[in-house]
């Protein structure tokens, strides 16, 4: 099955260049073409996934380039992450599907909006934080500065994303499962391929949850890292949800919600460590603690890490609950 319309004759213009006026609309010459397919044909699934998310990546990064604020950049991100995970699913199946080069692509672009993001989430969090706490505008303008910067950096990355050749590229794996369609082992197989693949990072989540019940320190550096293995867990669940009957809904979107939480405990981490930074480079945090600074850091400081603490607890009280997530898959 081939997701994207043929064409002798293939454009070598940018595909963002082929979009039409609505909101998220392509050219239907480019768009690639989700075929209904039958619920346990695997193949079709994660090929149909790819074009839905491929259309994501082309979506978002048109918004990006016309306005890169926050919630642009983080749902590029997520549509590349989506992408990202469709390709990992093939990979699985298709060990010689050609998927490599177009990952590290994804992966590089990724890579870069990353320090964008973080920057731009602490912007936010300061800006609310800043009337209560004044003296820190300075630390806010500092922000705001790195944020022009990284603004400025990303969007040249954005720029030269070449989409015409990971279209290309796209079109060539996914031509690939034509092959692969035919061979009755695959078929056959390629259901405990994949929930094998499942049950791997599954049993790597379970192993993180125990160092993190364990752990006297670096607890959050732990947390994190069950966030990028989450990632990949929810990401591969919500494409091979027509395989798994008992995956509503309902439970994708608790999915979702611990996803969130993880990401509110790296963001606040991620908050702190810049505050730790620009108070060290300005030579605050050794100050006296009868000095005006001194004091506002350590309140700031203070509450901060209360409130990542209070994020932290709230999340070790429900992160089991990816046993629930793991048993509607069984």
């Amino acid at each position: 099955m081939k997701i994207f319309s043929a064409s002798k004759s293939p454009s070598k213009t940018d595909p963002l260049e082929n979009t039409d006026t609505q909101e998220g609309g392509l050219n239907p010459r480019r768009t690639p073409v989700v075929e209904e397919y039958h619920p346990l044909d695997l193949t079709s699934i994660v090929t149909g996934s790819l074009g839905e998310r491929w259309q994501a990546v082309l979506k978002q990064t048109r918004r990006v380039r016309s306005r890169p604020t926050e919630k642009s950049v983080h749902d590029l991100r997520v549509a590349i992450r989506r992408l990202m995970a469709a390709l990992d699913i093939l990979r699985m199946v298709m060990p010689k599907s050609g998927t490599s080069k177009l990952r590290k692509e994804l992966h590089a672009h990724l890579k870069s909006l990353s320090a964008l993001r973080d920057t731009q989430v602490q912007v936010i969090e300061v800006e609310s934080l800043v009337k209560e706490y004044p003296d820190f505008i300075r630390f806010l303008k500092l922000l705001k500065r790195e944020e022009t910067i990284r603004v400025k950096r990303a969007s040249k990355e954005i720029v030269k994303m070449d989409l015409e050749s990971m279209e290309s590229s796209l079109g060539k794996i996914i031509s690939k499962t034509d092959t692969y369609r035919s061979i009755a082992p695959m078929r056959e197989n390629s259901y405990s391929i994949l929930r094998g693949m499942l049950a791997k990072i599954f049993i790597r989540t379970t192993v993180l949850r125990k160092q993190i019940q364990n752990a006297d320190s670096q607890k959050i550096d732990l947390i994190h890292e069950l966030r990028l293995v989450y990632k990949r867990f929810r990401y591969s669940v919500e494409i091979l949800q027509p395989i798994f009957p008992r995956v509503s809904e309902p439970l994708l979107n608790r999915m979702s919600e611990y996803q969130r939480s993880l990401g509110a405990i790296h963001d606040k981490a991620m908050l702190i460590s810049a505050l730790d930074s620009y108070l060290k480079s300005a030579d605050v945090k050794g100050a006296s603690r009868h000095n005006s600074k001194a004091r506002q850091y350590s309140r700031l400081r203070d509450f901060l890490s209360k409130n990542l603490e209070e994020h932290t607890n709230r999340f070790l009280t429900m992160m089991d609950e990816l046993d629930v997530f793991w048993e509607h898959l069984t």
